[in-house]
């Protein structure tokens, strides 16, 4: 947190969701970023990433456009304490994320 901090002025802020924290990263008043940690349940060969998360209006929506251009659905959408997410792999296999945030 401290190296993203100095590097990007990111302020912090730790939100309780799902049974663990997430870090909402903010400059000023808007959010630029967020991290987690990674669950037990994730395999220890897979090293620390980011994902990229895309805004839409519709998280359903284009996570069907998604899939009828060639995507795969990793994780459906489904709502989270900030709004609704879906986790979806492009045709070449990079992961990214479609959001709509509660407040959009």
């Amino acid at each position: 947190m401290a190296f993203y901090a100095a590097l990007a002025k990111w302020q912090y802020e730790i939100v309780d969701i799902d049974g663990g924290q997430y870090v909402m990263a903010n400059v000023g008043e808007r959010p630029n970023g967020g991290m987690m940690g990674m669950g037990d349940d994730m395999p220890s060969a897979v090293p620390a990433y980011w994902m990229t998360y895309f805004c839409v209006d519709d998280t359903d929506a284009a996570a069907a456009s998604a899939e009828q251009n060639g995507g795969h659905i990793m994780r459906p959408p489904a709502d989270i304490m900030p709004g609704r997410i879906a986790v979806v792999a492009d045709p070449q296999g990079a992961l990214f994320a479609i959001f709509r945030p509660r407040n959009m």
